[in-house]
């Protein structure tokens, strides 16, 4: 398929796509190459029915409602964006993609309290992912909460205690806090589970300048 889509050939690469959905309706790149085509076309009601269309065979299909969303916004329609985001949580709760998704969108609308509410039950249900304990350290520091998120990002530290990137992260969070003591034992730390993490290195040699 790739050749005939680099070389713009568009009706060769529609004649593709098609073969391959004929074959199997709910082929993702299929679908996906085919509303692309539809937006280069500047087609978009074409290409969002591309996705309802694999909706109506698989009504919790992540990649179709996401892509809706994406052309929501695209086409400067937020609420309705919101709206598939929605769905798509209510569909797949346990998708770390789809929250973070949603709770950006909530940032990108004005609502960071919505946001933190969305990562909060989506952290309390999913207690053992790290990924969710991280999203809610990074919409507490949005929202201004330092101390909330040097919670959250040391019990990601936690749970990831071979990482030296977790670790730095709640040495970030001690630099924006201005509390030195936290920031140096945080950043050793960091050398002692990798010694050429080199933001640790010019951060601690900064301090003791």
């Amino acid at each position: 398929m790739g050749i005939y889509f680099s070389k713009n050939d568009v009706v060769n690469a529609r004649a593709r796509f098609e073969k391959a959905l004929s074959i199997q309706q709910t082929i993702d790149m299929a679908v996906a190459n085919l509303a692309r085509l539809e937006m280069q076309e500047k087609k978009p009601d074409a290409a969002n029915k591309r996705f309802e269309a694999v909706l109506e065979k698989d009504k919790k299909n992540l990649q179709a409602m996401t892509a809706l969303a994406s052309l929501a916004v695209v086409n400067g329609k937020n609420e309705e964006a919101k709206t598939w985001l929605e769905r798509a949580n209510t569909e797949n709760p346990e998708s770390l993609q789809v929250t973070q998704l949603l709770a950006m969108h909530y940032v990108r609308m004005g609502d960071k309290q919505k946001a933190l509410v969305l990562v909060r039950k989506a952290q309390a249900s999913n207690p053992k992912v790290p990924g969710f304990v991280e999203m809610l350290a990074q919409i507490q520091i949005s929202m201004g909460d330092k101390a909330g998120a040097l919670d959250s990002y040391s019990k990601f530290a936690a749970m990831l205690p071979e990482s030296a990137a977790a670790q730095f992260k709640v040495a970030a969070t001690y630099m924006t806090m201005e509390n030195d003591d936290g920031e140096i034992e945080a950043l050793k730390k960091t050398l002692r589970l990798d010694s050429k993490y080199l933001e640790a290195q010019l951060a601690l040699s900064t301090l003791f300048a």
